[in-house]
Parts: C-alpha cells; structure tokens; sequence
C-alpha cells in the first residue's frame, strides 16, 4: 500500500471508528492507537505483490458500495416483508477471473452487499453464492462488483471482463 493509500485507508478508518462511538472525541485516545496498529498490520501481513492499491479505485468504489448497500437492504426488505413474497433461492457457482488472493477474498466479502445475495463458499477461484432470486440477474452484478475491485487491486479490467465472456 503506497503513502496515498495508507492515508486514504486511515481517513476510512477514522470515519468508521468515529460513526461506531457516535462522534465521541474521547474515544480517540483508544481509537487513534487502534487504528495505527491496525494500519501497521495491514502493511506487514499483506503479501508484497498485493500492497499496489489504487486510490481512484477505492474512490470510485466508495459510491458504488455505499448505494449497492442502501439498494441491497431495500430490494431485500421489499422481497421478504412482500405478502407474495415471491422468493426463488438458488446456489450459483461463479468463476472469479481476479488474480490476486487479497482481490478475492475481499470480492468475496463484499457480495453481501449485492441484492439477495451471500457467499457461501470460497475454494481458489470458484465462489459458491446464494441468491434469493434468481429472476434476478446476479451474474451481472456479480461482473460489476468484480470490475470496481479489480481496479482497486490494480488488475486489468480487460482481462476480468475477458474471463466472463
């Protein structure tokens, strides 16, 4: 991770910290540390080869995660308190085209934020999702998600879009 992401992972952090203590200044005498520590950890248990992040694409993935979080817990909300609920689960196996293990652990992690959908299990580059709905197009959120993330990591987004065609 270079200065300007270090920086910009630290500012997150802080805003997460000060939203969990509601504001509260003096809580910076815990959090200031713990978040120093958690930044130096970061920076040493992550593999050299992942440490290259991109801030353009952390930024642009701020939005998408923010709004993808807001639609998700709507559209889900909506099917389930629904009197029709008009639900149709399935499992789905997708094929995670991002090279590095840091990008796929944190795909994985983040398809909860998709509408209806969780992870269920991780092997290598195969990813298990439950899907609430599978009128739904989960394969194209699923693409999207992994393109914003392949720009963090720096991985080329041809090559994601490449794997999914």
């Amino acid at each position: 991770m270079g200065t300007l992401a270090t920086a910009l992972v630290a500012v997150i952090f802080l805003v997460i910290w000060l939203l969990l203590v509601n504001g509260d200044p003096a809580s910076l005498a815990i959090g200031l540390p713990t978040i120093a520590g958690a930044l130096f950890l970061a920076r040493r248990l992550a593999p050299e080869k992942d440490r290259t992040l991109s801030v353009t694409g952390i930024l642009n993935f701020i939005p998408y995660f923010l709004l993808g979080s807001l639609r998700g817990g709507w559209n889900v909300a909506r099917m389930t308190l629904s009197p029709r609920m008009q639900l149709s689960p399935v499992f789905i196996d997708y094929r995670i085209a991002l090279c590095k293990e840091g990008a796929r652990v944190f795909f994985t992690n983040c398809v909860s934020l998709l509408p209806g959908t969780l992870s269920a299990k991780l092997d290598g580059s195969h990813l298990r999702v439950h899907v609430l709905d599978d009128s739904s197009d989960p394969l194209g959120d699923l693409e999207q998600l992994e393109a914003h993330i392949g720009a963090i990591f720096r991985e080329r987004d041809d090559a994601v879009e490449a794997e999914h065609d």
